[in-house]
C-alpha cells in the first residue's frame, strides 16, 4: 500500500494523525492529503497529559535523507544516528589521538603535532559559525542568504530528491553543515533547505 491508498484519517483537519503507513507513530496531513513527514507522539508531561505546548523540531536524516519531526537521537526511516560523522572527520580525529600520543612519548615530535593541530583548528575555522549567527538565521531564507550571512562556506553539503506528494514535480531538498564555533570537535549546524528554502535548522 501507498499514501495514495491509505484511508483519509477521521478528523480531515490539518495536523498530525496516527501514521496509516505504520512507518512511525505520527505522519502528517495537509487537509487532502497525506505527507511524507514522519514523527514522533508528543511527550508525556508524566501524568499522562501530552504537552500541546509542545512542537518537535524537524530533522533530516543525513544517512538516508528523510525528513521527521522528533525529538529522538535516531531516524525513525532507517535507525542511524542524527550526528553526521563524516570519514574524512573521523579519520581526521583519529590522526590527532594519534599524534597525541607520539607527543607524550617524545619531546622531538612536540613541534610538529602543534603544526599539525594549528592546521587542524584553522581548517575548522574555516567552515565554523558562531551560535549567535545560527540564532540569526531565519525560515525561509535562501541558500545563498545564509552563505552571505555567516560569511562562510559549508563545511559539507548534500543533496536529495524525492517523488512528489501532490505533484508530479520531484521535491528537491538539501542540507549544508556548518562547524560550531563554540561548540567541541565534531559538533555542527545543520541547515536543511526544501525547494531553496530554509526549512529547518538542527544543531548537533
Amino acid at each position: 500500500m501507498n499514501l495514495e491508498d491509505a484511508e483519509a484519517p477521521e478528523n480531515a483537519a490539518e495536523g498530525w494523525k496516527p501514521d496509516p503507513m505504520g512507518a512511525s507513530e505520527l505522519r502528517y496531513w495537509d487537509g487532502t492529503a497525506w505527507t511524507d513527514r514522519i514523527g514522533s507522539r508528543q511527550p508525556s508531561d508524566g501524568a499522562g497529559q501530552t504537552n500541546s505546548g509542545y512542537t518537535a523540531p524537524t530533522k533530516v536524516c543525513p544517512h538516508c535523507g528523510a525528513s521527521a519531526q522528533t525529538t529522538s537521537k535516531k531516524c525513525p526511516n532507517c535507525g542511524k544516528g542524527y550526528k553526521k560523522r563524516t570519514a574524512l572527520k573521523v579519520f581526521v580525529a583519529i590522526c590527532v589521538a594519534g599524534l597525541i600520543f607520539v607527543v607524550g612519548c617524545t619531546a622531538l615530535l612536540a613541534g610538529g603535532v602543534n603544526e599539525a593541530v594549528n592546521e587542524l583548528d584553522a581548517e575548522q575555522e574555516k567552515h565554523a559559525i558562531t551560535r549567535a549567527q545560527f540564532q540569526a538565521l531565519e525560515i525561509g531564507m535562501t541558500q545563498q542568504e545564509v552563505i552571505d550571512s555567516t560569511g562562510k562556506t559549508p563545511e559539507d553539503r548534500q543533496n536529495f530528491e524525492t517523488e512528489g506528494i501532490l505533484s508530479k514535480e520531484p521535491e528537491k531538498s538539501s542540507c549544508i553543515y556548518y562547524n560550531r564555533a563554540d561548540g567541541e570537535f565534531l559538533d555542527s549546524y545543520q541547515l536543511c533547505f526544501d525547494n531553496g528554502e530554509l526549512t529547518s535548522k538542527n544543531a548537533w
